[in-house]
């Protein structure tokens, strides 16, 4: 009972960890598609990819 509860626990820690990883990378990966996208063409004000949509 004792070992599944540690288990349990360290599964949690390492899944939450590997969610950081790959958020890490997630938002990234979007840092540098948005620069992509207005270094190719500076957007004008009432282009819908300004406020995300």
């Amino acid at each position: 009972m004792l070992t599944r509860i540690h288990n349990s626990r360290n599964q949690t820690k390492e899944n939450k960890r590997k969610y950081e990883i790959h958020r890490e990378r997630w938002m990234t990966s979007l840092e540098t598609k948005n620069s992509k996208i207005l270094e190719s063409k500076q957007p004008s004000r009432d282009d819908p990819r300004v406020d995300g949509g």
